[in-house]
């Protein structure tokens, strides 16, 4: 199998897996092809007294993981679905907080020659316009709190539907914050974004059983 980037560059894979329980045999497939150092899954719908033992992710990233929990019978809305961070043992990963208002992980990771302040997220479609701009409240901060010398990197879905993200015909406000923010443009209600967030991958592939889209 051939790598498609040099070793020493970190691999990230994402997922919005729906249920790791149901979905952990293609889980495996996917990482078997594309041998991530992190990966990182929303809607894993963990709960901390789960037995974790009976579903455990393959080789090693298991030993070293972060998670926001499902919690039984949560009252709050949306209720909270279950976001984690694995890694290999070929990286350092540094826990620098974990947000219990929403679902994001916020980890330093290195290896030899790269460091990275990963900010890992998941916003529900059901967030509320007061939800929403606390969720990119806390992105931003994280985000201006990253040293000179690392790279940001924010993964997850943050279900951004917005034409200059990409084509939709049902734009929200999580995409009207989300395009300002990537356009440097300031929003009254949110502090500024120190950084300038480049590269952003505006078709990833999602699929639906056996249908691929953008």
């Amino acid at each position: 199998m051939f790598r498609l980037v040099p070793k020493h560059t970190m691999r990230f894979l994402h997922a919005n897996i729906r249920s790791f329980r149901n979905n952990l045999d293609k889980l495996t497939r996917q990482l078997e092809i594309f041998e991530p150092d992190i990966f990182g899954l929303n809607e894993t719908h963990f709960e901390m007294d789960m037995d974790f033992d009976t579903f455990k992710t393959p080789t090693s990233y298991y030993n070293h993981s972060n998670h926001v929990f499902r919690i039984k019978n949560d009252t709050r809305s949306p209720p909270l679905s279950g976001t984690s961070v694995f890694s290999n043992d070929s990286i350092k990963v540094t826990l620098i907080s974990k947000s219990s208002d929403h679902e994001i992980i916020n980890c330093k990771v290195s290896n030899d020659s790269e460091k990275i302040n990963l900010i890992y997220a998941y916003l529900s479609p059901s967030s509320n316009k007061a939800q929403v701009l606390n969720f990119y409240k806390q992105v931003i901060t994280l985000t201006n709190k990253t040293q000179k010398s690392e790279r940001v990197l924010i993964i997850g879905d943050l279900n951004a539907k917005n034409n200059n993200i990409y084509p939709t015909t049902s734009p929200c406000y999580s995409g009207e914050i989300l395009a300002k923010i990537l356009n440097g443009e300031q929003d009254s209600n949110l502090p500024s974004c120190k950084r300038q967030l480049t590269n952003l991958v505006k078709y990833p592939t999602r699929r639906q059983g056996s249908t691929k889209t953008c």
